[in-house]
């Protein structure tokens, strides 16, 4: 499953996991040097589950861009018909109202 999660982000798999167990303490004071600490694993599952729901916030925005984008009527410079038409879509919050 994480490599075939790096692979679709396009990021190295030791990466994701770093990002996904680690997380990197940096000191103010003196040199500023910074170490890793690792993630319990209930920190390590809330670091999944947030970048999961950031990807899929930005599906979402993207799709609805796009949906609008194709739906609006041809005077306002979309690519839909002539008349403004309208879509709900259904995510997990409840209906988003694209049109």
């Amino acid at each position: 499953p994480l490599e075939r999660a790096a692979e679709a982000l396009g990021v190295p798999a030791a990466k994701l996991q770093k990002a996904l167990t680690m997380r990197t303490h940096t000191a103010l004071a003196g040199r500023g040097s910074s170490s890793q600490i690792p993630l319990s694993p209930s920190e390590a599952a809330e670091a999944r589950d947030a970048l999961t729901r950031h990807l899929y916030q930005h599906l979402f925005d993207f799709l609805v861009l796009r949906l609008n984008a194709h739906l609006a009527p041809p005077s306002s410079g979309g690519k839909g018909g002539e008349e403004a038409r309208s879509l709900m879509l259904l995510d997990i919050v409840g209906f988003e109202d694209v049109g």
